[in-house]
C-alpha cells in the first residue's frame, strides 16, 4: 500500500491509517486496531475489525482501490494469527476514528490518468 523507501515525512504512517479508517468508516466497517508495518518492503498495513461482517465491509471498501498510485489488495488473517503478531490488539474493542491531523488524508488515484502502467504497483494489506 506504500513504498517505505519514499515515505520520509514525519507521521507518514498516520496519513495511511487515516485514509484506511476514512474509507472503512464511510462504508460502515468498524476498525478497532490498525498497524502500519513500517519495515515492510511490500507496504503492508494490518487492520482488525470489530466483527466478521465489519471485516467483510472493510475488505469490500479497500480491495481493488488505488492509494497513492498503488493498487490495494486485501488478505484475511485468522484472529489467532493477528493476536500473535499484535498482542495489544487482544484488548482492542473501541472503534477507531481518523486522527484529523492531515488536511486531506484520503488519497485517491485515477488509473486512467497514469502516464505509464509501470507507475502502478501492486501491494497488499492484510486485514481481519
Amino acid at each position: 500500500m506504500f513504498d517505505p523507501d519514499v515515505e520520509t515525512e514525519d507521521g507518514w504512517h498516520v496519513m495511511i491509517e487515516d485514509a484506511i479508517l476514512e474509507k472503512c468508516i464511510e462504508n460502515g466497517a468498524g476498525v478497532v486496531h490498525i498497524a502500519v508495518d513500517k519495515s515492510s518492503s511490500e507496504g503492508c498495513v494490518y487492520v482488525k475489525c470489530d466483527t466478521h461482517s465489519s471485516a467483510g465491509l472493510a475488505f469490500r471498501s479497500l480491495h481493488g482501490c488505488w492509494f497513492d498510485g498503488r493498487l490495494v489488495a486485501v488478505k484475511y488473517l485468522t484472529l489467532k494469527r493477528y493476536h500473535q503478531r499484535f498482542p495489544v490488539a487482544l484488548e482492542a474493542t473501541e472503534r477507531l476514528n481518523p486522527s484529523g491531523s492531515s488536511p486531506s488524508s484520503l488519497v485517491t488515484f485515477d488509473p486512467d490518468e497514469a502516464e505509464d502502467e509501470e507507475d502502478i504497483n501492486d501491494s497488499d494489506i492484510e486485514a481481519y
